[in-house]
C-alpha cells in the first residue's frame, strides 16, 4: 500500500518533476508505517491518513526543491532542435527515474540535502506529536468538544506558516467532523472568553465560543463552518456582535483580527487565532524617530483602526488591499506577488510572479447566497461597540480582577516584528539555487537581517536566522506578565519591551471613557466610509459625518470644533485624519496634505473661521496645522507646480495666511518659494487650471496685484510664454474653467491687466472664441468633451457655472465686450437653470455649494438683487436637506467625506463665504 500511495502521488506531480522525490519518500517507509502502526486504534481509514501525509510532504519537498530542479532541466537542454514535443522535458522524466542523478542533485546542492532532511523530520515529528496528544487527550476532547469523537479519519496539513522546527496548525478529520489541532497552549482564548463573559451577561447577548481543550504545550478546538445568514436581521445580529468584539479587541489593544482570522457562521462571527491579542511594541531607542507623522501612525494604531477589523485603506499602509476582518470585496496584491508554475510538463516550463488573490470566502457575512455589504450595518456596528464599551466602562472592577486572574501567568501573547510577509519573501529567495548549494551561501543572505545594534536587535536577528535557516517562519512570544522576549521557544532576551502586556491592558482600561468612545466612533465612520457601497440605498449613510445643527454659525462653529477635537498633535504642529481620494475614486485615511484639494483647504476654512468668528483657537489650529505640513513634507521632492494639487498649494496657504495674520515669515516663505519655481518646456506640461500653469499664472498676477513684488510679475510672464507654447502645440483641449479654454484664457487676461501685453490680450480673446465653437445653443451650454461623458456638466470643474466664472473675471481684468457679456448671461442663466438639480451631488468641485460659490462671488460684480434672492433661497433650501438628509460628497457613491473639494469642509468654506462674502474664492484662486 505504501508504495501504491506514492506512486499515486508522484504521478500527480509527475509534470513538476515530481519523480525526483521516489527514493527520498520510499527511504521513509518503515518510519511511517511504524508511526502509523503505533497509533492503528486510534486510526481509521489508514490509506486516507498515508495518501495525505505522503502528499503533505511531497508539497513540503517540492516547496523548496521546484526552482533547484527547474535550473538543472534547463541546464540539460541542448539547441538541437527536435521534431517530438517537449522532448527534453520527457529526457529529464527519465533521467529523475536514475537515483544516481538524484544522488549528483543532493550532494551537489549541499544546503537542499540537509534542508530536505530537516523538514521530513519536522513533519514526521509533528504527525507523531498530534497521534500522541490525540491519543492522552481523547477522553477530554469527548469532555470539551465532541462526545462523539473516537477515530481520526484524516489529516488536513496546513500550507501556511510554520514555526518552531515545523510546527502548524493541522486539521483532523475525525469520525464526527473536523477537529483543529494547534501546536501552541490556548490560555489566550480562554482569558479573552472571560473578559468576553462580562459583556454577554451584562448585554444579555449570545456570543457562542468556539469549543476548546488546552494543555501547556498545545491545544484542540472545534472546526466552525461558515455559512449564510437566513433572514436579514441575522445580518444586523452579526454586525452588531462584531461592534462588541470590536469594543473588547480595542480595550485589549489587539491588532491582527484581519480576514483570514475570522469565519463568518450565520449571525454568529468566530476569531479563530487569539495568539497575539495583546500587541506590544519594543523599547523605542531613537527618539528622533518621533514626528507628527510618528503621531499621526500611532493615533491609528492606538485606536479601533489598530484592531484590523474596520477597513484598513489608509494613505501609508503596507497592503494595496482591503485584508480586514470586515472586507468582502475580491481583491488581487500587488504587492503580495507569489510564484505559480506555467505550462508545467512541457518544454517550456517555467515559474512566473503574478498578484495573489485573497481568499475571502470565510469572513464574508451572506444573506442566502448575496454578500452582505458592511457599510449598510453601519448602524449596528456602531451600537455594538457602543454598548461593549459601555459594559466595559460598567464593569472595570470585574475585568480588573481577570487581568490579575492566575490563568494570566500562564498566557504567552505572539509578538510579530517583522510582517510575516518580510519572512516569506527571505524564505522564497532561499530556493534558489544559488542559496541551496552551501548553507553558508544561504546565511549571507539571512544576514541582511543583522542590521542592528543593540543587544536587543542582535539577539532578535540571531533567533530570526536561526528560525529562517530551518525553513521556518521566527517564532517571539512574550508572556503577559513579563518584559521578556521568547525566541522560537528556545532562547529569551530580558527587557526587551518597555511595558508588560498586562499593564498595557489595564492602563488601556484605566483611560476609557466617554470622550474617548466617541472619539473612537468618529474613527468608525471614518474607516467606514472608505469601504462604502456603490449603491447607497440607505438616507442615513448620506448622514454620517454630516451636520447636526440647522442654523449657519452654530454649522460652522460644530465643524471648527470637530477639528479642534479631532486633531492630532505634536509638540506645537497638527493634523488631521483626513479622506484622499485617487483618480478611480479609491478613498484612503491619510493625515492632512499639502493640496488645497484634498487636504490643506481646511487649513484655509480654520483661518477664516477665525476672524469670522473672532476666536484664536481656530487661528492656532490653523497655524500649527501648516507648521505640520512644513515639518513633515519635503517641499523639494514635491515635483506638481499645481495649485491645487502640488508646490502652488504651499505658496497659496502662505498668501492666505499672510493677508491675515500679517506674519512676515509667510511672506518669506512665499517670496522664496516663488523664487524657486522653475518650470521648463515639455510637450506634455500640464496647463489647465486646477493642475498646471494657468491657475499658477492666475496665482501670480493676484500675488503682484496685492503685494507690488516683481518676482510675481517676472514669473508670471515666464509661464505664460511657456503655456502658449504648449497650448499651440496641442491641437484639443477641454472646455471649462478647471481643465480647459475658459482656465487658460483667464489666466492671460490676469496677466494682460498688469502687463498691458495686447498680444496676451488677443490670445485670451483667441482661446475663448476656440471654446465658443463648442457652445451648444440648445442646451444653453458648452460640451463636455472629455469621453464616455454622455450627459451635460453644470459644474466648476467642467460647464457653464465655471466658464461665468472665468468670463466674469475676465471682464474685470479686459473690460466689458459683447462677446464675454453674452457668454457670461449665457452661462448665469444656464447655472441658475440647471446647476442645482436632483443629480447635482454637494461639493465644491461639481456640485450645489461649488455652483453657489460661484454665484455668491458673481454677484459681487453684478450686485443683482434678483440673483441674490435666489442665492439665500437656495442656502436656506440646502441647509434644511443638510441636517434633514445628510450631503452627498463628490465620490461616485456620494458618501460623506472629510475632503475640502469633495467633502464637508468644502461645503464649510461656502457657508463661510455666504455670511462672509469678503473671503477671498478659492474657486478663482482670489487672495
Amino acid at each position: 500500500m505504501y508504495k501504491k500511495t506514492i506512486e499515486k502521488n508522484i504521478k500527480e506531480y509527475e509534470t513538476i518533476f515530481g519523480d525526483f522525490y521516489r527514493p527520498i519518500l520510499l527511504d521513509l517507509e518503515d518510519i511511517i508505517e511504524n508511526l502509523l502502526n503505533t497509533y492503528r486504534e486510534h486510526i481509521n481509514e489508514k490509506e486516507i491518513i498515508l495518501n495525505d501525509i505522503i502528499n503533505s510532504l511531497l508539497y513540503e519537498l517540492n516547496r523548496i526543491s521546484f526552482r533547484t530542479l527547474l535550473y538543472e532541466f534547463h541546464l540539460t537542454k541542448d539547441e538541437n532542435e527536435v521534431n517530438d514535443q517537449d522532448h527534453h522535458f520527457k529526457n529529464y522524466i527519465k533521467l529523475l527515474k536514475d537515483s544516481n542523478y538524484i544522488t549528483s542533485i543532493l550532494d551537489k546542492y549541499e544546503h537542499l540535502k540537509q534542508l530536505i532532511k530537516q523538514r521530513i523530520q519536522f513533519k514526521i515529528e509533528l504527525i507523531e506529536k498530534i497521534f500522541e496528544h490525540f491519543s492522552n487527550d481523547k477522553s477530554k476532547l469527548k469532555q470539551h468538544i465532541d462526545n462523539e469523537i473516537h477515530a481520526i479519519h484524516g489529516i488536513e496539513f496546513s500550507h501556511g506558516d510554520s514555526h518552531n522546527q515545523g510546527k502548524s496548525v493541522t486539521i483532523l478529520q475525525t469520525n464526527s467532523g473536523k477537529l483543529v489541532y494547534k501546536p501552541h497552549n490556548l490560555y489566550t482564548d480562554q482569558w479573552f472568553y472571560e473578559i468576553l463573559n462580562v459583556l454577554k451577561e451584562d448585554i444579555n447577548i449570545d456570543m457562542p465560543e468556539i469549543p476548546l481543550f488546552t494543555v501547556d504545550d498545545h491545544g484542540w478546538q472545534g472546526f466552525i463552518y461558515h455559512k449564510p445568514c437566513t433572514k436579514t436581521e441575522e445580518l444586523s445580529n452579526y454586525y452588531y456582535r462584531m461592534g462588541i468584539y470590536l469594543s473588547v479587541f480595542y480595550l485589549l489593544k489587539t491588532d491582527d483580527i484581519h480576514y483570514e482570522n475570522i469565519i463568518a457562521s450565520g449571525e454568529y462571527p468566530f476569531i479563530l487565532d487569539l495568539e497575539t491579542i495583546v500587541a506590544n511594541k519594543k523599547i523605542h531607542c531613537d527618539e528622533e524617530k518621533e514626528s507628527l507623522m510618528y503621531t499621526f501612525l500611532e493615533s491609528i494604531t492606538n485606536s479601533v483602526l489598530g484592531t484590523m477589523i474596520l477597513p484598513v485603506n489608509y494613505k501609508f499602509s503596507p497592503f494595496d488591499v482591503d485584508i480586514s476582518a470586515l472586507s468582502t470585496k475580491e481583491a488581487e496584491s500587488n504587492i503580495w506577488l507569489s510564484y505559480v508554475i506555467e505550462d508545467a510538463g512541457t518544454d517550456n516550463i517555467r515559474l512566473i510572479k503574478q498578484p495573489s488573490p485573497l481568499n475571502k470566502e470565510n469572513n464574508k457575512v451572506m444573506l442566502h447566497n448575496k454578500v452582505a455589504n458592511p457599510f449598510d450595518f453601519l448602524n449596528s456596528i456602531e451600537s455594538g461597540f457602543s454598548h461593549g464599551y459601555d459594559s466595559i466602562l460598567k464593569n472595570k472592577n470585574k475585568i480588573t480582577e481577570i487581568c490579575h486572574s492566575n490563568l494570566v501567568n500562564k498566557i504567552n501573547v505572539r509578538h510579530i516584528p517583522r510582517a510575516t510577509s518580510v519572512y516569506a519573501k527571505f524564505l522564497d529567495a532561499s530556493t534558489h539555487p544559488t542559496y541551496l548549494r552551501k548553507t553558508e551561501t544561504v546565511k549571507t543572505l539571512f544576514n541582511k537581517f543583522r542590521r542592528g545594534t543593540s543587544f536587543t536587535e542582535i539577539k532578535q536577528a540571531e533567533s530570526e536566522i536561526s528560525a529562517l535557516l530551518s525553513h521556518d517562519i521566527p517564532y517571539f512570544t512574550q508572556p503577559l506578565t513579563s518584559k521578556s522576549l521568547y525566541c522560537n521557544e528556545m532562547s529569551v532576551i530580558e527587557d526587551y519591551f518597555q511595558d508588560r502586556p498586562i499593564d498595557l491592558v489595564l492602563n488601556r482600561l484605566k483611560n476609557m471613557g466617554i470622550k474617548d468612545k466617541e472619539k473612537q466612533l468618529y474613527y468608525i465612520k471614518m474607516s467606514m466610509v472608505t469601504d462604502g457601497s456603490n449603491n447607497l440605498t440607505n438616507i442615513h449613510g448620506n448622514q454620517i459625518l454630516g451636520f447636526k445643527n440647522t442654523e449657519i454659525d452654530s454649522i460652522l462653529k460644530e465643524v471648527g470644533n470637530e477639528l479642534i477635537d479631532t486633531a492630532i498633535i505634536y509638540k506645537d504642529t497638527c493634523t488631521w485624519m483626513i479622506h484622499e481620494v485617487t483618480d478611480n475614486e479609491k478613498v484612503y485615511i491619510g493625515p492632512l496634505n499639502y493640496c488645497l484639494y484634498d487636504g490643506a483647504g481646511v487649513l484655509l476654512f480654520l483661518l477664516e473661521l477665525a476672524s469670522y468668528s473672532n476666536n484664536k483657537k481656530y487661528l492656532q489650529y490653523a497655524e500649527m496645522g501648516l507648521k505640520g505640513l512644513d515639518t513633515d513634507i519635503e517641499v523639494s521632492k514635491i515635483d506638481s507646480h499645481s495649485v491645487f494639487h502640488g508646490i502652488g498649494s504651499y505658496l497659496y496657504l502662505y498668501a492666505r495666511f499672510y493677508n491675515t495674520t500679517q506674519k512676515t515669515e509667510y511672506y518669506h516663505k512665499l517670496l522664496d518659494g516663488v523664487k524657486k519655481l522653475d518650470i521648463t518646456y515639455k510637450k506634455d506640461l500640464n496647463i489647465d487650471f486646477i493642475g498646471g500653469l494657468s491657475g499658477m499664472i492666475v496665482f501670480l498676477t493676484n500675488c503682484y496685484r496685492a503685494y507690488g513684488d516683481e518676482i510675481f510679475y517676472k514669473k508670471a510672464n515666464e509661464f505664460a510664454e511657456l503655456m502658449i507654447s504648449v497650448y499651440k502645440e496641442k491641437s484639443e483641449f477641454l472646455n471649462g474653467l478647471a481643465h480647459g479654454h475658459a482656465g487658460i484664457s483667464l489666466s492671460l487676461a490676469s496677466l494682460y491687466e498688469i502687463n498691458n501685453d495686447y498680444e496676451i490680450s488677443n490670445e485670451a480673446y483667441k482661446i475663448i472664441k476656440q471654446e465658443n465653437l463648442h457652445f451648444n445653443s440648445n442646451d444653453n451650454n458648452w460640451t463636455d468633451l472629455r469621453e464616455f461623458i454622455n450627459t451635460e456638466s453644470v459644474y466648476w470643474c467642467h460647464g457653464a457655472p465655471g466658464i461665468s466664472l472665468a468670463r466674469m473675471k475676465t471682464i474685470q481684468y479686459l473690460g466689458i465686450s459683447d462677446l464675454l457679456d453674452k457668454d457670461l448671461k449665457c452661462s448665469i442663466r444656464k447655472t441658475l437653470q440647471d446647476g442645482f438639480s436632483d443629480s447635482h451631488d454637494s461639493s465644491l468641485c461639481h456640485g450645489v455649494f461649488g455652483n453657489l460659490d460661484i454665484l455668491i462671488e458673481i454677484n459681487k460684480y453684478k450686485k443683482c438683487e434678483t440673483l441674490s434672492h435666489f442665492i439665500d433661497a437656495t442656502f436656506s433650501s440646502y441647509i434644511d436637506n443638510l441636517t434633514k438628509f445628510g450631503y452627498q460628497s463628490g465620490i461616485k457613491n456620494s458618501l460623506p467625506i472629510n475632503n475640502f473639494m469633495l467633502g464637508k469642509f468644502g461645503i464649510a468654506y461656502t457657508l463661510l463665504r455666504y455670511k462672509n462674502n469678503k473671503i477671498p474664492c478659492i474657486l478663482s484662486l482670489d487672495i
